[in-house]
């Protein structure tokens, strides 16, 4: 992982706590909370949505689950991604699944890239860093929006 990974996170688009009582509840409060940090258009919530009906991106993950919902760029100013993690799973259908399966996903992890050729690498790079079981298991586990940040700092490293 490089540099430029780690600079897609940023503490203002992160939260601990966070509560939805949907899958479109969770992916419109991650889309404000980018939008209030200028990373996209504050519709860009609804792209996410619509794209999470067609492809879930539901992940089986260990130790807990987690989704990574995302849209084209076209509503995207700048590229980022938001980290949330909720006082209670949300649902979220399984990547690759033409199932109804849902998931309990805790953590997800929104992303808005301004370059589509960029999706892959980011998302390798986001699947590389959560295999370890002791970094989501400590950003499932944060207290804090500092802790999140600090251990996918470390975690790219």
């Amino acid at each position: 992982m490089d540099q430029n990974f780690i600079n897609l996170f940023d503490e203002r688009m992160m939260r601990v706590g966070a509560h939805a009582a949907s899958t479109e509840e969770a992916i419109k409060l991650l889309g404000g909370i980018m939008a209030e940090a200028g990373f996209v258009e504050e519709v860009y919530w609804e792209d996410v949505y619509k794209r999470e009906q067609t492809f879930p991106t539901g992940l089986p993950t260990l130790p807990v689950a987690i989704a990574i919902p995302h849209a084209d760029p076209d509503r995207v100013i700048k590229s980022g991604i938001a980290v949330a993690v909720f006082d209670q799973p949300v649902k979220f259908r399984i990547m690759g699944s033409n199932d109804p399966d849902e998931l309990e996903v805790p953590v997800i992890f929104m992303l808005a890239l301004k370059d589509f050729k960029q999706q892959t690498a980011v998302i390798r790079d986001l699947l590389t860093l959560i295999q370890s079981k002791t970094i989501i298991s400590d950003i499932h586990s944060a207290k804090t929006t500092k802790e999140i940040f600090n251990v996918i700092k470390k975690g790219t490293k």
